[in-house]
């Protein structure tokens, strides 16, 4: 299961994503679109503006708990 959260914006994705490391959860940005990838970067594209609203303020969730801490 993927479990992510939607944040207002790039800097609040930011912000949390420094939280979440200095606690020791590892989150991450969740993808990069397919037409930004070097391999696709000739291949035909539409606008994708909501897509890349999204895509700049989504991070992935840890969907299950370890207590190790490294």
């Amino acid at each position: 299961m993927l479990n992510a959260i939607l944040l207002k914006n790039e800097e609040e994705r930011d912000k949390f994503l420094d939280y979440a490391y200095s606690q020791k959860v590892m989150c991450r940005p969740a993808w990069t679109l397919m037409d930004k990838l070097p391999m696709f970067n000739l291949c035909l594209s539409s606008h994708l503006n909501i897509s890349e609203d999204i895509s700049s303020n989504i991070i992935n969730i840890p969907s299950s708990y370890n207590n190790k801490r490294y």
